[in-house]
């Protein structure tokens, strides 16, 4: 066999093996964000309003999923934003974990650990969940 024939052979393997892969993925995926929408939605209510399902199995953490708590963890959150520097990363957790209903608050902060931008993704649903971006699209 000559070896240009066998890297096609093997790139094909690859490609097949790579596909079948994804598919996979992408169904336990689509399976587990269905599975979440719906317990959440019993429990909690819709989604987009009292609680939203960030995805993050892009980045192979799977999902966390945040509720709409206290007014007050958002009024404290804000108060942060207006700091110098910005709101640290404990200002964060203090916004993020009390509205934080899946994974474990361990697990979630062993994702932020390997992914910080994480954090700024649940910050930003949560400030759609508290309202923010309902109120700047009506001051437009």
């Amino acid at each position: 066999m000559i070896a240009s024939d066998r890297i096609a052979e093997l790139r094909e393997a690859k490609a097949k093996r790579d596909a079948a892969r994804e598919e996979k993925e992408e169904k336990a995926n689509e399976l587990e964000y269905l599975e979440l929408e719906a317990k959440f939605d019993a429990e909690l209510g819709p989604r987009g309003r009292a609680f939203e399902i960030i995805n993050a199995t892009s980045l192979g953490e799977g999902f966390i999923v945040l509720k709409l708590g206290s007014g007050i963890l958002w009024r404290n959150f804000e108060k942060a934003l207006q700091k110098k520097d910005g709101p640290s990363v404990v200002d964060v957790e203090s916004l993020i974990i009390p509205n934080l209903v899946h994974p474990s608050p361990e697990k979630y902060r062993q994702i932020v650990m390997d992914r910080p931008f994480v954090a700024d993704r649940c910050a930003s649903a949560l400030g759609d969940l508290y309202g923010v971006k309902a109120e700047h699209d009506k001051g437009k």
